[in-house]
């Protein structure tokens, strides 16, 4: 049946939008110290959910009224918004179920079911992920620039409610494929703190050639490995660096720097993908939300380069450092703010660079040679090829390559993955929502494809 039959009710019947505490920003901490996380707008993913990376986990140092503690499955809303179409505007996400205590600050509602009320807090969750909502929150907003809702035009939200029962099945459904996502992202996350660990063992702490000159075998590499290793260290204007091995300027290992356009192309439906700093994590691309372009006005946004599988783009202005590989079948362009750094194919290295740029030794070059502006910080593109890259011996690299190339290639791999079940999940939501799908026809398809 379609929704017509189910009664048409206001979010405000069954539900309270609660204000967060304007916690005082000079505060803030970036230190890991295990106190209280302030929940804030840059923790919200576009897709739904949140996420805490390094660079986005705020802990705070100051007292606090105890009832702005949130507790574990508690859905927040974001209430202001900065990006011009409003996209971000009311999307939800859950507080974690860890031992970490997260707190609920202000530009965020806090979704509070009424005593009694037949609504399902799951269903809710995935009732604010629906075009519908977010378009009703965008018209009636307030401002321009910055876009503002409040509890009031949230709870004005009308729809129509299923049964009990069919809330927790669609429920059901939804959180099927988003487990699957999750899985995928930290299977993702593991593969690429291994990768990492490996790089910052072997080209960071140089940890066998320290083993090598204390006399010890190096833990955990074949005999043949650690022959590659030199047993001593020399001197270099960076500090201590293995025998032999030696730096070269980012020009001498690539085919190219590529800066993006100065502009942003006309937005289309669909086409190639648009890479906006919104589009940047840490250390990968975050495609859940993206703009794209026609075919008709790609090549003109690629003259400068076509981004290819295996290239390195990264972040030069406003969020500094953020370096991300293109993954295979990405067509894309690049956008304001954004870099293209091509590894010399014939060297077959990107891997090794990847990592390098990553590191924390070039992540600390970097921040000491940041320019620093009113309004955002900056790298010069033009002192970028000039920037250090240390050279072990080719073999080496060729050993750690062969060792992250295939987990890239998965994490490529789930990657794709993930965006054929978001893609899914985003088809299945508004028609089971609108009583179209059947829910057993869809938990029979479900049960075969999450396998897959």
């Amino acid at each position: 049946m379609t929704n017509e039959l189910w009664p048409l009710v206001r979010l405000g019947e069954l539900i309270h939008i609660k204000h967060g505490w304007p916690f005082k920003s000079e505060l803030f901490s970036e230190d890991l110290t295990g106190r209280p996380i302030v929940v804030s707008i840059g923790n919200f993913e576009y897709s739904g959910g949140f996420r805490f990376e390094s660079t986005t986990v705020k802990e705070y140092r100051g007292e606090y009224p105890e009832g702005f503690e949130l507790s574990a499955g508690d859905i927040l809303l974001v209430m202001t918004c900065q990006t011009a179409g409003g996209e971000i505007l009311g999307i939800p996400a859950r507080v974690p179920h860890d031992d970490r205590t997260y707190l609920h600050n202000q530009r965020t509602g806090k979704v509070e079911i009424k005593a009694d009320a037949p609504v399902r807090h799951d269903f809710l969750y995935w009732l604010f992920l629906t075009n519908e909502f977010n378009r009703e929150l965008v018209s009636t907003a307030s401002g321009s620039k910055i876009l503002h809702t409040a509890p009031t035009r949230i709870e004005a939200f009308k729809f129509r409610l299923p049964p009990p029962i069919q809330q927790e099945a669609i429920a059901r459904i939804l959180g099927t494929l988003d487990d699957k996502i999750s899985l995928l992202r930290r299977m993702n996350q593991t593969l690429e703190e291994t990768a990492c660990a490996l790089f910052k063992s072997w080209f960071v702490d140089f940890d066998p050639v320290r083993a090598k000159a204390a006399g010890q075998e190096p833990n955990g590499i074949d005999a043949e490995t650690a022959k590659l290793f030199p047993g001593e260290f020399d001197s270099s204007k960076f500090g201590q660096v293995p025998k032999a091995w030696h730096y070269v300027a980012v020009r001498d290992v690539c085919d190219g720097l590529f800066d993006g356009p100065h502009a942003t192309p006309p937005e289309a439906d669909n086409g190639p993908v648009f890479l906006g700093i919104k589009n940047f994590r840490q250390t990968s691309l975050d495609l859940c939300d993206v703009k794209h372009i026609s075919e008709a006005d790609y090549p003109q946004w690629t003259k400068r380069v076509v981004p290819a599988s295996q290239d390195i783009v990264f972040t030069y202005e406003a969020t500094l450092g953020f370096f991300a590989l293109i993954p295979p079948g990405l067509r894309c362009c690049l956008g304001r703010r954004t870099a293209l750094v091509r590894p010399r194919k014939t060297e077959r290295d990107a891997h090794f660079l990847f990592h390098w740029f990553i590191a924390p030794p070039f992540q600390e070059f970097l921040r000491a040679h940041r320019q620093l502006g009113s309004t955002v910080d900056r790298i010069w593109l033009k002192d970028f090829p000039g920037y250090p890259v240390l050279q072990p011996r080719p073999e080496l690299i060729a050993r750690f390559e062969r060792f992250a190339g295939p987990m890239w290639a998965k994490i490529h791999a789930n990657e794709a993955k993930s965006a054929t079940l978001r893609s899914l999940r985003d088809t299945l939501l508004p028609k089971l929502l609108s009583g179209v799908l059947r829910i057993p026809d869809v938990e029979r398809f479900l049960a075969s494809e999450v396998r897959s």
